[in-house]
């Protein structure tokens, strides 16, 4: 009985010592409103107060990121002290808008604190991560890349894009084909925010090989930009080489020689498939030999020339041995890779 009674005092007690503990904050938000990168650090601080009976011990505290450091100078707090928290947010490298968490567990209880606000980024900022000038918008980046993607799939890809202005800027994709579908997801940008802007790729029976379109970036203050969109098309079966089609034919060899001045050289694409074969690009890998005009489509059995024009005075050895490379849309090969040689004439 003696046994009974000691074990519902020690229980009694316990929930009596739980109850008392007792926490109040000063507040558990703080809005540090628009605030610039370049200004470095800024500060706030959380007070705690214990309003229980007993003291409490503050076990840990961490932040939802490394931006955000807590300092403070105890632990323990008896009853009726206050334990003030300070707080320094890092903007750096973190352009737009941050909401970020600090969980604070206290005699095993979890309290929630948040600080809030949004960061003018500065011009180092941009131009190491937003380098391209986009109109009145900066990019990470000039292109959207799929890499593979099987026909009748579907995906999405995208840029970042931030507003560096004063002014919310609406914006939109022109020139979309019937394969695409704008996907940007804050269409109203503010300002100094981040968003995304891409396109949700689906490529039709007539899309494969390499796929090389324009599309146009577009805002309400009249500006526009055109953002590449790539992607490498894989028939959704094996394809064989007897289906249909655009199948290219093309000499594995430009020989410039002899290399004096400048030399203009004619290499002949054609079109051995049953399909349309599309030249998207032609990319030189020597800085002398430049691409001066590329055929865009060719029908079933046409041939065309790409015109390349060698610079002999910008080269830097007297032997050329470098490549070109073509885009174009056989699925069997869609990048194929030409040899660009020659010899300077000594004479």
């Amino acid at each position: 009985m003696m046994r009974r009674l000691f074990l519902l005092l020690l229980i009694a007690t316990a929930a009596l010592a739980h109850a008392e503990i007792r926490v109040e904050w000063d507040k558990t938000e703080h809005s540090f409103g628009t605030i610039r990168e370049d200004a470095g650090k800024v500060h706030t601080s959380f007070t705690l107060h214990n309003c229980g009976s007993d003291s409490i011990t503050v076990q840990r505290i961490r932040s939802s990121c490394g931006c955000t450091l807590v300092t403070y100078d105890h632990r323990t707090v008896a009853a009726g002290d206050s334990l003030r928290l300070e707080v320094a947010f890092d903007p750096k490298f973190r352009p737009g808008t941050f909401d970020k968490l600090i969980a604070v567990t206290i005699s095993d209880e979890p309290h929630m604190l948040k600080i809030k606000g949004k960061v003018i980024a500065s011009d180092s900022t941009l131009n190491s991560f937003y380098p391209i000038q986009a109109g009145n918008l900066r990019l990470d980046y000039p292109q959207i890349s799929f890499g593979k993607i099987k026909q009748h799939s579907r995906r999405t890809a995208n840029v970042t894009v931030y507003n560096p202005t004063a002014d919310t800027l609406r914006l939109h994709l022109e020139n979309l084909p019937d394969c695409m579908k704008e996907a940007i997801w804050i269409q109203a940008l503010p300002p100094y925010e981040l968003a995304t802007v891409g396109v949700t790729l689906s490529p039709k029976d007539e899309d494969f090989g390499l796929l090389s379109h324009q599309v146009v970036l577009c805002d309400d203050r009249g500006a526009r930009f055109p953002l590449e969109v790539t992607a490498q098309v894989i028939p959704d079966h094996p394809m064989r080489q007897s289906e249909k089609r655009p199948v290219i034919e093309v000499a594995g060899k430009v020989d410039f020689s002899p290399m004096k001045g400048i030399v203009e050289r004619r290499l002949t694409v054609a079109n051995a498939g049953s399909q349309p074969l599309r030249l998207q690009r032609v990319t030189s890998m020597e800085d002398a030999v430049t691409v001066v005009s590329v055929p865009s489509t060719l029908q079933p059995g046409e041939k065309a020339d790409i015109v390349l024009r060698l610079d002999a005075s910008k080269l830097t050895t007297e032997v050329l041995n470098s490549s070109l490379v073509i885009f174009c849309n056989d699925p069997l090969n869609p990048t194929p890779q030409i040899r660009t040689v020659g010899s300077i004439d000594n004479n």
